[in-house]
């Protein structure tokens, strides 16, 4: 089903089909674009649910066996459904348990007048949350795509806070021997340089933020120690830079000599795993990434389906 952004998704659990016609005429006449469905059994809600998405949800706590569970099971589903529980008196001290349920109000159905500004009410926070998941996704696109812009370099760069990797591009990985920035996190720089370009890292990154102007170092003469031992001569670029709206110190490595068996090594490594040769998670992540994006812009579903290798470690 098309979805309009200014159309109301109303799911109605009343058993009178009256009734819940008189509150789909009162919220359009209210000027609010409905399109409602009434379900006059509360075994009929798991259905609904796994058809669409609904915007609201108005129960007649008169006409479920447990109204509270009912908002216990759509909050449960994950989904951004509001609870409005229609009640036929005023009863003051029934309110709170409906409320710690989940319900978003308690209103009496016959005052016409609150009915309408409760929906009025839950349709613009609606529209409030769906913008605030609307500018997550762009800026979870944003990191994205700066994060890609990196893993698409063909520079080694990394991030480094307190002597340590907080982020390592495919190139940087690569080159260095690893597959997972989990590992990188890890690792201290120091224990990727050999003694002597340890003790120059020292020198040129002790008290860098303190300069009064931290400008970028070029061209610094380090050699680069691999995870399996091999040490490489580099050119190492050191710039002030931000991750996570932290300060951070950005490290760009370069060969010293252009290695072509090494640069094709590197892109071959950059979304393979080198142990099964399949598809690494930074490949993984981005496909997900994607995924969640479509799911959220264009309201669409999707699954995973996660399968594992008994005994995996063992085979390793």
């Amino acid at each position: 089903m098309s979805r309009s952004n200014e159309t109301l998704y109303l799911l109605i659990l009343d058993k009178s089909q009256n009734d819940a016609e008189r509150l789909i005429s009162l919220l359009r006449n209210a000027g609010i674009a409905t399109r409602a469905k009434q379900i006059d059994d509360e075994e009929l809600l798991d259905d609904m649910l796994a058809q669409q998405t609904w915007d609201l949800f108005l129960a007649r706590a008169s006409d479920a066996e447990d109204i509270d569970q009912l908002t216990v099971k759509i909050q449960q589903n994950d989904r951004d459904t509001p609870v409005v529980i229609l009640v036929d008196t005023y009863d003051s001290e029934g309110i709170v348990p409906h409320l710690k349920a989940g319900a978003k109000d308690v209103v009496v159905i016959d005052n016409e007048p609150h009915v309408v500004a409760v929906v009025k009410r839950e349709v613009e926070n609606l529209k409030a949350r769906k913008r605030l998941r609307q500018m997550d996704v762009q800026l979870r696109d944003i990191e994205q795509r700066c994060e890609l812009l990196l893993d698409s370099s063909k520079d080694a760069i990394a991030y480094i806070n307190d002597g340590m990797h907080i982020y390592a591009n495919s190139s940087y990985l690569a080159f260095l021997g690893y597959d997972d920035i989990d590992e990188m996190i890890c690792i201290p720089v120091l224990d990727t340089l050999d003694t002597a370009s340890q003790e120059r890292f020292k020198d040129v990154s002790k008290n860098f933020f303190e300069r009064e102007e931290t400008e970028t170092l070029e061209d610094l003469k380090m050699t680069s120690v691999r995870e399996d031992g091999t040490e490489i001569p580099v050119t190492m670029s050191l710039s002030e830079a931000s991750y996570d709206s932290e300060r951070c110190l950005q490290i760009v490595l370069r060969p010293e000599e252009d290695n072509a068996e090494l640069q094709e090594k590197i892109k071959q490594m950059s979304q393979m795993d080198l142990l099964t040769g399949l598809y690494n998670r930074q490949y993984f992540m981005e496909q997900l990434h994607n995924a969640k994006e479509a799911a959220l812009n264009e309201h669409n579903q999707f699954s995973i389906l996660y399968m594992a290798i008994d005994d995996f470690q063992q085979i390793k």
